[in-house]
């Protein structure tokens, strides 16, 4: 077998190009051919060099295991319908999941709390007390007013609206349905404790805010209600935390919280819908990406309200987003070439192999020219720092045509077999 020197070269290239001959045919290799067309158990560095993969020592073993997370003081992973907690060499039980077997669960940190979702069960995990919270806080009933009084200090006659909201400042809920009056002393006889009593002005038809009271005999224009329309999340199957707001996937909508209450949603009008489900959701300083089965969009900006919507490239993986460091040049004509970049987020894409966004919302195909791969259904990837170096891995679940994602016959032999196959 004819040997090939290499002095230098950036990875592996399973993608021939139309100017390059067969190895052994008598005809000199390319420039371009120097590069392996397989790399196995190696890495490459950033001067060009192969350096022999370490091993790892193996510390637990995970049965019937995925989604597996690291943040925020906890390292979380799922087994059958269970989340645990892997601890200095050992695991605990922390709460009953619903949902089928194998059903990924998407974890967002926030304020030192740990969200998490699927499609079937959302809760918030509490590290450090190491207690599993609901998301949100549910509606309160409807307010059940006493018989009229139209006693001499009660509200002039009209028309008032009185809705409760329950929870704490940090954490409150939605508005409950209205109970109506005609003014007088209006008396609540089913308040439960803690929840917060508002009511309408008649002149302006605001809300405001009352108190933990259980009767109203005056108005105060003090504190205006603006959560109307809102309540807990749905179940969202990707998270995101971007420009103070909670963003999650439910279906083909992307919903985000209020400003600062990752468990306040605008359920009729909070959210953008597409034509395919979000799969993937990576943020950037000025706006979002968003990731769906189909198509990839950016919405630049960080109001909801005002952002837009830019077609920017095929679907994505879901798994498969990291925030990479020391990402070199993507076109940032402000910053000097040398630059490199923190915080950059990098996912699959469905036709474009690795890519990564950056500020001005534009993709990058970091792969696409050099190695060819199948996407499968859905990924997990990886971002380490090793000798130095830092390294985006990924892996794939059942790619089309093979278990290894990769759609190169040759190359899906070489990494079954676990050595090179002579032609």
């Amino acid at each position: 077998m004819n040997r090939v020197r290499l002095d230098g070269f950036s990875g592996m290239n399973n993608i021939r190009h139309p100017d390059q001959t067969e190895p052994g045919r008598g005809t000199q290799l390319t420039e371009h051919l120097r590069s392996p067309r397989i790399i196995l158990d190696a890495d490459v560095s950033a001067r060009g060099h192969m350096v022999r993969r370490q091993g790892y020592r193996k510390l637990v073993d995970l049965e019937a295991a995925h989604s597996l997370w690291s943040g925020a003081g906890a390292m979380l992973y799922v087994a059958g319908t269970t989340l645990y907690r892997y601890v200095s060499g050992d695991t605990e039980a922390i709460a009953t999941v619903d949902g089928p077997e194998y059903t990924p669960l998407a974890y967002q940190d926030y304020d030192n709390l740990i969200y998490m979702s699927n499609q079937y069960w959302h809760g918030v995990y509490d590290p450090i007390a190491n207690r599993i919270d609901q998301w949100g806080v549910d509606l309160p009933p409807r307010p059940e007013l006493g018989p009229p009084d139209s006693g001499e200090y009660g509200l002039p006659p009209g028309k008032y609206f009185i809705l409760y909201t329950q929870g704490t400042e940090e954490n409150p809920s939605g508005p409950s349905e209205f109970a109506e009056s005609n003014g007088g002393i209006i008396t609540l006889t089913n308040r439960p404790p803690g929840a917060v009593v508002w009511c309408t002005d008649p002149a302006s038809g605001i809300f405001y805010r009352i108190g933990e009271v259980d009767s109203i005999v005056k108005i105060e224009a003090s504190e205006p209600y603006s959560g109307m329309f809102c309540g807990r999340p749905p179940f969202f199957t990707t998270l995101c935390f971007a420009f103070s707001r909670m963003w999650g996937a439910s279906g083909k909508r992307l919903y985000y919280s209020e400003p600062f209450f990752p468990g306040l949603y605008n359920l009729k009008f909070g959210y953008f819908e597409y034509e395919s489900k979000p799969v993937l959701i990576a943020k950037v300083r000025t706006g979002l990406f968003v990731g769906c089965e189909n198509r990839t969009y950016f919405h630049p900006g960080t109001d909801p309200v005002k952002m837009g919507t830019m077609d920017v490239g095929s679907g994505a993986l879901p798994g498969t987003l990291q925030y990479c460091h020391d990402v070199g040049d993507l076109a940032d004509t402000i910053s000097p070439q040398e630059k490199t970049h923190t915080d950059v987020p990098v996912w699959v894409s469905r036709e474009s192999g690795i890519v990564a966004g950056n500020s001005a919302g534009r993709l990058f195909t970091l792969s696409s020219s050099k190695v060819r791969f199948a996407t499968g259904r859905r990924g997990a990837a990886l971002y380490r720092k090793r000798l130095g170096e830092f390294q985006y891995l990924f892996s794939t679940k059942a790619g089309l045509g093979s278990g290894f994602g990769l759609s190169d016959a040759v190359t899906v032999e070489v990494f079954r077999a676990g050595k090179l196959i002579e032609q």
